[in-house]
Order: structure tokens, then sequence, then C-alpha cells
């Protein structure tokens, strides 16, 4: 079993501290199924950054954090096509607005869900 694929399907108690990745992209990224990252720093200070999820069926109960650090000129996260996140699609992606904002989106094995 990797680091990846640890799942805890019942109560877990943690007594200490917790550690996540975290990773920072200046350029368009797509999360992969087995990449680990948990929280993505996005720097849009060179251009425009579309972040792309990976398949929802591949991911049931993941979660993942979004921080925008420079809004730049935009910042996207794309669901893949057939699949949405909340009513946002891969032709109508989410937008965030400003820097510093940020989302944690959970995947229910069909879709994401902005939580």
């Amino acid at each position: 079993m990797s680091n990846t694929d640890f799942k805890v399907k019942q109560a877990l108690n943690l007594n200490g501290s917790l550690a996540a990745n975290i990773q920072t992209v200046t350029l368009d990224y797509t999360i992969l199924d087995t990449d680990g990252v948990f929280t993505l720093l996005v720097d849009a200070s060179l251009g425009a950054v579309a972040v792309d999820l990976p398949t929802a069926a591949d991911n049931e109960g993941r979660l993942i954090v979004i921080k925008v650090v420079d809004i730049g000129t935009g910042v996207t996260v794309v669901p893949e096509v057939g699949q949405t996140l909340d009513a946002f699609t891969n032709a109508a992606p989410f937008s965030f607005g400003a820097t510093w904002d940020s989302i944690m989106v959970q995947s229910n094995g069909t879709n994401w869900f902005i939580i």
C-alpha cells in the first residue's frame, strides 16, 4: 500500500499533528489520481492558470484544497468532461475572484463538490 492508498472508513482519532502534501504551481496543472496533492497553491502572476481535477470516479471521498496566492490574469478549476464541480462544467469552469481565495472540493465518486 502506498501513502496515497490510505483510506479511513470509520472514525479516526488523531493525537498530534497531521501533515499533508502541499504544492505550488505557476502553470496549468492537472491533479493526478496518484500525485497525493492535498493543498495546491496557485500563482497566476505569469499568466492565467487552469487547474484540472482528476476523474471523480477514481477519487471518491478525496479532499483537495486549492488556494490562490496570486490571481494574476485568472485561475480556474476545471472538472473532467461529463462531470461537474457543483454547477460548473468543463465548458464553464469555476473561476476564482481574488488573491487569497480558496476552495475545498470533495468527490462523491460521480462529481466534485465545493464544501
